[in-house]
C-alpha cells in the first residue's frame, strides 16, 4: 500500500496528499499535480461469472487540477474532472473509463473506485479499487489503537446455479497493537443484489461477520478475514483478506483494499460470494 512521490512532507512517501486535499477542495487531480503516486490495487472482472481477481499497482499522476493520467497493467488514460467534484471520465469508442471518490474522505486519505468498461468483451472490462494517502512514518506508531471504518465495493453470487451482481458496504472496527504488530478486528459486511428495484434489493439484503487476523509491518498491515456466522448447516471457507496502510503524521487514520472470497455449502447448494472493497476510517 506504499504510495511514492516527489516532494517531501509529513510521512514517508513523500507526496503531501493531506496539503493537496485542503488547498484543492478535495480535488485529487490538484493533490497529485506535477508527481505520481503508485498504489497497491485489487481488480474485479465484472463480465466473469463470479469474477476473478487481480492485484496490481496503479498509478495516478495530475496533468492538471482538472485532468489526470492514469497507468494500470502498461495502459495509460488520461481522464477529465467532471464539474467541481471527484468525478473523472473518458469515454473512447465502446469503452467508458471513470473515476471517483467513495465514502467520506479522511484528512490524510481518500479511497477512489476506477472502472473500465468495454461494452464489446464485458470480460476485459475491470472495477478497481485503491487509496491514495499520507502514509505514516513508522517511527511514530506506537501503543495502541481502534479505528471505525466503513467499507464500499461490488461482487458478484452464485447461488442456486444463477449469478447475481452485488453492492458491498459495511462497517467494523480494527485494533493496532503496535508493541507486538499484531491487528485484529470486526466486519459487518452487507451485500444486496445490485441493478434491481429497491424492494427486491432490500429483500435481498445480507449481513455477514467477519473476525480478522493479521499483522503489521512498517506503516502497512495485511490480515485475513474469517466468517463468524456460518450456520450450523453450513460448511464455510473463507479466504478474503485486507491489505492496508495508517496514513497521517501519527496514524489518526486508516484505509486499504480488502477481497471477499467466501464459498457456503448446505442442504441447498453451493454459495459462491467474491467481489473486493476499499475500506476508510480513523480512531
Amino acid at each position: 500500500m506504499d504510495v511514492v512521490g516527489t516532494g517531501a512532507v509529513n510521512g514517508t512517501n513523500g507526496l503531501p496528499f493531506a496539503s493537496g486535499v485542503v488547498t484543492g477542495g478535495g480535488a485529487l487531480s490538484t493533490a497529485v499535480t506535477g508527481r505520481t503516486a503508485s498504489t497497491s490495487s485489487v481488480s474485479f472482472a465484472a463480465g466473469s461469472g463470479t469474477g476473478n481477481f487481480q492485484e496490481s499497482t496503479f498509478a495516478v499522476q495530475g496533468l492538471t487540477p482538472d485532468s489526470i493520467r492514469i497507468t494500470y497493467n502498461g495502459a495509460t488514460s488520461d481522464l477529465a474532472r467532471l464539474g467541481t467534484g471527484e468525478n473523472y471520465r473518458v469515454t473512447t469508442g465502446t469503452v467508458d473509463e471513470y473515476l471517483t471518490r467513495v465514502m467520506r474522505p479522511g484528512t490524510a486519505v481518500s479511497a477512489y473506485t476506477y472502472a473500465r468498461l468495454d461494452f464489446t468483451n464485458l470480460q476485459d472490462s475491470r472495477i478497481i479499487r485503491f487509496v491514495i494517502g499520507n502514509d505514516t512514518n513508522p517511527a511514530n506508531l506506537s501503543g495502541t489503537a481502534s479505528y471505525a471504518v466503513q467499507l464500499d465495493g461490488t461482487g458478484t453470487q452464485l447461488a442456486n446455479g444463477r449469478v447475481r451482481s452485488l453492492n458491498i458496504d459495511g462497517d467494523g472496527t480494527i485494533n493496532a497493537n503496535f508493541a507486538t504488530n499484531a491487528v485484529n478486528g470486526t466486519l459487518t459486511v452487507r451485500t444486496r443484489t445490485s441493478g434491481v428495484d429497491n424492494d427486491t434489493a432490500t429483500q435481498s439484503a445480507r449481513n455477514d461477520g467477519f473476525s480478522l487476523t493479521g499483522t503489521r509491518s512498517g506503516a502497512g498491515f495485511t490480515a485475513n478475514a474469517t466468517r463468524t456466522d456460518c450456520l450450523f448447516a453450513e460448511a464455510c471457507v473463507s479466504k478474503s483478506t485486507l491489505s492496508g496502510n495508517f496514513y497521517g503524521q501519527t496514524g489518526g487514520e486508516i484505509a486499504g483494499i480488502g477481497v471477499i472470497d467466501e464459498t457456503a455449502t448446505s442442504a441447498t447448494g453451493l454459495v459462491e460470494t467474491k467481489g473486493n472493497f476499499a475500506f476508510i476510517g480513523a480512531q
